[in-house]
């Protein structure tokens, strides 16, 4: 692997910036949705499966095309691609916003509108892997993960700030507001991006096919040696099935609970809670914990400790150990994300980082597909607490491949050859 791409302090944190709060209005827009979509989609008739079904929309899209963007990012640099990404998901969130108008001036049904404007989003979401490659290319390898936590201490702001947003706007001006300020925000930080984003990869490291060889094709999982990076890479799936069951049932499920019977309004302030908790872990700690311990550590411990987060949501007595639950999964997906993130960067070969590092997001989406999917499946026919239950088993399978295939840091940051 090469080093970094040489860029001064200064630049270097003003694009570190940008890509803060590229990855914040990404955030922004889900949170804006995920404290909402549950109530809305049940008003309209949905049960738990079809709740889950409009969550995987969107990851499908992003799973088809989180790779190819990536690629794309290797051959003519992350500032287009990040700009593209920017607009394309600001429309989505406009889109997102008309549809209550549409199904009122039409009568189309708003469960397919709601499903066509996610799976627009999916398709342009480019912004989180882009944005992490773009750490990689402009961070020296030692400092890496305090720039990963940084785009996941953005990544939990919007989190936090979404839901608060969706409360305040949606009861000043209505519920289309929020989205509407979300699409906006988009497309305005597009423009300034294209004034003030530097690029981050020069026109000498970008990846173009030699003369006589043709175009090379768009590398599958499967080319990857195996070993350490494609058990990383497996690891995205598997944690992000996990969070994918609780964040489309928790909605349905402390409204049902006997020992809950949450609001709307009590919903969101739990999911600004966990957002807090993912802040302050990424943003304060992933940096001096990587130091201390080294992202194997860390992948392990956030792995074991949202076992138990996960588990035993559905044996919760009250409100309570409802919130210490979701403080340790908070805590454990804040050093989990950044640390597979940073493993994937420093695995990966630098001219094909940006593909990897897609790749890596295209497992979340998968993850996101299959667990909403048949977490609503199983929390509607089988059980509630089953559901959670499967969430912990998965995070036991990720602490387990973890133990056993990511041997020590060191050997796990032995540069792996990518083509």
């Amino acid at each position: 692997m090469t080093d970094c791409v040489s860029m001064d302090e200064r630049m270097r944190g003003r694009a570190l910036r940008i890509l803060f709060v590229t990855v914040f209005l990404d955030l922004l827009g889900f949170g804006l949705i995920l404290p909402q979509l549950p109530f809305y989609a049940k008003r309209c008739g949905a049960d738990g499966t079809v709740v889950g079904a409009i969550g995987a929309s969107y990851s499908l899209l992003q799973f088809l095309f989180a790779p190819f963007w990536g690629r794309i990012s290797d051959r003519i640099g992350r500032r287009p691609v990040i700009m593209i990404g920017l607009a394309g998901s600001g429309l989505s969130f406009l889109v997102f916003g008309a549809a209550f108008h549409i199904h009122a001036w039409t009568g189309l049904g708003l469960i397919p509108l709601l499903f066509v404007s996610r799976g627009m989003a999916g398709l342009f979401n480019a912004n989180i892997s882009t944005a992490q490659a773009y750490v990689a290319d402009i961070m020296p390898a030692d400092r890496r993960a305090a720039g990963m936590g940084l785009i996941g201490a953005a990544f939990g702001l919007g989190f936090v700030l979404g839901p608060a947003f969706s409360a305040v706007l949606g009861q000043w001006g209505g519920p289309e507001l929020p989205f509407y300020v979300a699409g906006a925000s988009g497309l305005i930080t597009a423009i300034a991006a294209y004034f003030v984003l530097p690029e981050s990869r020069p026109d000498s490291a970008r990846t173009e096919p030699a003369a006589g060889q043709g175009r090379r094709r768009w590398m599958p999982i499967t080319a990857l040696p195996a070993g350490a990076l494609r058990t990383v890479l497996f690891l995205f799936f598997s944690s992000t099935f996990a969070m994918g069951v609780m964040e489309n049932t928790l909605g349905l499920f402390v409204e049902a609970d006997d020992a809950l019977r949450f609001a709307p309004r009590d919903f969101a302030y739990l999911l600004v809670f966990v957002g807090v908790v993912i802040v302050v872990t990424q943003g304060f700690m992933v940096k001096r914990l990587s130091a201390l311990f080294g992202e194997r550590k860390l992948i392990l411990a956030g792995s074991l400790v949202m076992v138990f987060g996960l588990g035993l949501i559905g044996y919760v007595p009250g409100t309570w150990a409802l919130y210490f639950l979701m403080a340790l999964v908070g805590f454990g997906n804040g050093i989990l994300n950044p640390s597979l993130a940073t493993m994937t960067s420093l695995l990966a070969e630098e001219g094909v980082r940006g593909e990897v590092m897609g790749m890596g997001q295209s497992m979340s989406a998968l993850g996101r597909i299959a667990g909403p999917f048949l977490g609503g499946v199983v929390y509607e026919h089988v059980a509630h607490e089953v559901a959670y239950l499967m969430s912990g088993v998965m995070m036991i399978l990720t602490f387990a491949l973890a133990l056993h295939s990511l041997g020590t840091d060191r050997e796990s940051h032995s540069p792996t050859q990518s083509r």
